[in-house]
């Protein structure tokens, strides 16, 4: 019955029930003050009939004593007297507000006491007095005395009758007032503990439901919480029993949605699982065992690192520590699988700082990777084989233009002038690809060393002056400076590749500004033009290999697309990180970041 309760008709029940019972206390005190209050009334009307009994009697005996004294009283006051008696006989009684029924013993009283004014109206008009001076006599004084007497000693025996019930009215009051305040005591005390005892019990019967059915749903929501079946239904219609409709259907949905994830995690063609915050496994698709020869089971709780190569170990140690800074991420990596074979995997991950866990797809690209492995091999081999007769190929043109073979025609040298260029050209991007094959091979070293992030720009400015004369763009050196520590050769081709594209996209009579930056122990460097900008779609992929922006075909810019790889490879070697920022119509600006150089003294410090 509680349970089809709502938790407005609950509350009015709790607040209603207190009333009640407050209400039919005050009408139990109310009744006795009202009884109370006739009682004292019933008292007032036994002094109020006393009262008008004493003025009765009074009058009778003033009127007896006037009408015997006849030297000092004339007839003339006499009968006056007499009649102001009479009058008073014959107007009836009112007795204040004397109410028989509520004054029972009373009733005698005023009986007796309406004969004896009837009595005396009757006698009255007898009287001499009353019927003139001829009738006055010795006889008539006699009774009109005897009269007189007789009403008064009536009227004393009612009034002591009267004076008897109040005395006993009187006498009894203080016990009746006792009686009433212990009544009143009593009716408190037991109004106090009856509320006692039905918060109790409102307490034991509707507190004690709901606590129940508040555990059941607890119970239900933890279920839920651990992803285990939830069964049964509570019965009702309040708040709780839709609260736990709503689990049962949220546990229905989680199942259905599970049991999707469950297909999708098993029939993926890459491996989905995640790692919480120690990179253990949490979850494990079952792609594992047909991509690594590993069950989930065998992987669960396990380290990643237990699994990938030492020479990838420090990398994706990094790679996860750097995406739980950042929230999402790529990285690559070898793994290792059961039957000892070696697998390369991409890696994107998202870092949930609520769950403390990485969630991962793992693409297995060994075969793409073999590939780009066999382009590399191609490409290192033909760059070596192709350089040298390239070189040769250069110098003999240069040296048939010059005229060290004797003096040719001036068609003849324009077109020996073209095929130099386009033999450098093509040197240049031989060079290029064994550059950016050595570093991505990490076949070089770098010589680090302290050095002034300021002599690293002018040397690139001072590189390619003839450059930017040649395109009439102005290249502003940085006003500020700081110490680095890096290769030099290596920092200074960086700044060279990012110059050079900024002074090719430059229009002509512009300017583009160097700028050295230090936040902590960081430096940045920034090369800004006032070219046309990057399409926001390109800016994702000007750093991959043989990519390049949109230029505008007025601009005529030739390139390998190798140069920004290139910077990409060598600032990352650093330990630093490159970037670029770019408003189209508006201009360019590429910086890179480099650790400084800090001595012993700072590092004391």
């Amino acid at each position: 019955m509680l349970s089809n309760l709502n938790a407005k008709q609950t509350g009015l029940v709790l607040v209603l029930m207190p009333i009640v019972i407050e209400l039919s206390f005050v009408a139990v005190v109310a009744y006795e003050l009202i009884q109370s209050g006739r009682d004292f009334q019933r008292l007032s009307h036994v002094k109020a009939v006393l009262i008008e009994m004493h003025k009765m009697q009074d009058m009778c005996v003033r009127t007896f004593y006037i009408l015997s004294d006849k030297e000092n009283h004339s007839f003339e006051e006499r009968k006056a007297h007499f009649s102001e008696l009479m009058n008073k006989f014959s107007r009836p009684y009112t007795w204040g507000q004397l109410n028989l029924s509520e004054n029972p013993e009373l009733r005698p009283l005023i009986e007796d006491a309406e004969e004896l004014r009837k009595m005396a109206i009757t006698i009255g008009n007898q009287t001499p007095v009353h019927r003139g001076f001829s009738h006055i006599g010795k006889t008539s004084n006699r009774m009109q005395n005897e009269v007189l007497i007789h009403i008064a000693m009536e009227q004393e025996r009612l009034a002591k009758e009267i004076i008897r019930i109040e005395t006993s009215m009187v006498k009894h009051e203080p016990e009746d007032f006792k009686n009433l305040q212990l009544k009143f005591i009593a009716i408190v005390c037991f109004g106090f503990f009856l509320n006692a005892a039905v918060a109790v019990f409102l307490i034991q019967v509707f507190i004690g439901a709901m606590q129940q059915r508040v555990q059941a749903v607890t119970q239900k929501g933890e279920m839920l919480a651990l992803g285990q079946p939830v069964v049964g239904s509570l019965a009702g219609k309040d708040e709780l029993a839709e609260v736990d409709q709503v689990i049962a259907d949220a546990s229905s949905i989680l199942a259905e949605i599970r049991w999707t994830e469950s297909a999708v995690l098993d029939n993926a063609a890459d491996v989905i699982c995640s790692l919480d915050e120690k990179m253990r496994f949490s979850t494990v698709g079952a792609s594992s065992t047909k991509l690594w020869a590993m069950t989930p089971d065998e992987l669960m709780h396990k380290s990643i690192m237990s699994l990938i190569t030492d020479d990838t170990a420090d990398s994706t140690r990094h790679s996860l520590n750097k995406i739980r800074e950042d929230g999402e991420g790529k990285f690559e990596n070898v793994l290792r699988t059961k039957d000892g074979s070696l697998r390369d995997a991409l890696w994107t991950v998202t870092w949930s700082a609520d769950k403390q866990s990485y969630y991962c797809v793992v693409n297995d690209v060994t075969e793409m990777r073999n590939v780009d492995r066999l382009k590399k091999r191609f490409i290192a081999m033909a760059s070596h084989d192709i350089r040298s007769p390239l070189t040769a190929i250069s110098m003999v043109l240069q040296g048939l233009n010059t005229g060290k073979r004797g003096d040719l025609p001036e068609g003849v040298k324009k077109e020996l002038a073209r095929a130099d260029s386009n033999s450098k050209r093509l040197l240049s991007l031989v060079n290029d690809f064994l550059e950016l094959e050595k570093l991505e091979a990490n076949k070089f070293s770098l010589d680090l060393a302290p050095v002034a992030a300021s002599e690293v720009c002018d040397s690139a400015r001072e590189t390619l002056a003839g450059l930017a004369n040649a395109a009439q763009v102005t290249v502003m050196s940085p006003k500020n400076d700081t110490i680095l520590l890096g290769d030099e050769r290596r920092l200074v081709q960086v700044v060279i590749n990012l110059l050079s594209n900024a002074i090719k996209y430059s229009p002509k009579d512009s300017t583009v500004r160097m700028f050295i930056e230090t936040t902590g122990n960081t430096a940045v460097i920034k090369v800004s033009d006032e070219g046309p900008g990057i399409d926001p779609d390109d800016i994702g992929l000007i750093f991959d290999k043989f990519q390049q922006t949109k230029a505008k075909p007025e601009l005529n810019i030739k390139g390998t697309g190798l140069g920004l790889a290139i910077v990409k490879n060598i600032v990352e070697a650093h330990g630093g990180d490159v970037g670029v920022t770019s408003e189209l119509e508006k201009g360019t600006t590429f910086w890179f970041t480099i650790p400084r150089y800090k001595d012993s003294e700072e590092g004391n410090e």
